[in-house]
């Protein structure tokens, strides 16, 4: 095996494979052509037109790595990649504003731990996620990606192209399995009650975090939730009967009784494709 391959593959322990290795080496991760800026308002069912084959998470991040160390995280030119990788994890949908704009952007994480890179999507494409009901643990395929070394992640172009390759159809449907003290579980359950959000003090933070507390049911329990941050602010969308995933929440004790933490970490996803993996009552 080649001496440079060898070397690339070491630096991610094994966990990258050859043809990945080799695509890197060979420059296989196109040139983006072009000055236009990723676009924040565009389709997000654009038409993807980069011709190479799809690489791994890791191989981005060797990629930008090298680019990084070859002094191109400014101003090294701008390359476009098509990934094919497990979704890790998806944070809520938030608002941002700068001087020159206003808008929502997106947080997502491809690959697996230790070997993953961002991903950062706006506005239309930012919606995209939920509107397919992209779920953890999904396989996609990510097209015309573009590489930013400064900021080492992903972000869309206005050719950005997003769609599911394996769906993982994973999430607790059975509320007799969740215990106290479990972390980063994903939860599946139907709306029976949701309150208003209220505004409260936290230790450590200047600003007031929006709470919000619902009620679930698998179709035979119920199970208190309470929403945080970001993932309170995603009730507003909520109406009693939706059907509910919370990825990357939590279970804790709350007056003697156990209830699912979502926190502005976690992610909750509104779909009725969730109906058909309810428990049978």
């Amino acid at each position: 095996m080649n001496p440079d391959i060898e070397r690339i593959i070491d630096s991610y322990h094994g966990m990258i494979s050859q043809t990945d290795a080799e695509r890197i080496l060979n420059g296989a991760i196109g040139k983006a052509t072009g000055p236009e800026e990723p676009s924040h308002g565009s389709s997000a069912v654009a038409a993807g037109t980069s011709k190479e084959k799809p690489i791994s998470a890791s191989a981005v991040l060797e990629f930008i790595n090298m680019n990084r160390q070859h002094g191109k995280d400014e101003d090294g030119g701008r390359y476009t990649v098509d990934v094919r990788d497990y979704i890790y994890r998806i944070f809520n949908p938030v608002e941002f504003q700068t001087q020159a704009r206003k808008g929502i952007r997106r947080a997502m994480v491809l690959g697996r731990e230790g070997h993953a890179v961002k991903v950062t999507l706006y506005d239309k494409y930012a919606d995209f996620v939920d509107i397919n009901s992209f779920e953890r643990g999904d396989v996609i395929l990510a097209k015309n990606m573009l590489v930013d070394n400064a900021n080492m992640e992903l972000r869309n172009t206005r050719d950005t192209l997003m769609s599911r390759i394996v769906p993982s159809q994973t999430g607790i449907t059975d509320f007799s399995k969740l215990l106290d003290g479990q972390k980063n579980i994903d939860v599946i359950g139907k709306l029976i009650e949701i309150g208003p959000i209220r505004y409260v003090n936290t230790l450590g933070r200047e600003s007031q975090v929006a709470v919000a507390d619902c009620v679930i049911t698998d179709s035979e329990a119920m199970m208190h939730v309470s929403l945080w941050g970001s993932s309170a602010l995603m009730s507003t969308k909520m109406k009693p009967n939706d059907y509910i995933k919370i990825e990357f929440c939590s279970v804790r004790s709350r007056n003697g009784s156990a209830e699912i933490y979502a926190p502005d970490t976690s992610r909750v996803l509104i779909s009725k494709s969730l109906f058909s993996r309810m428990r049978k009552s």
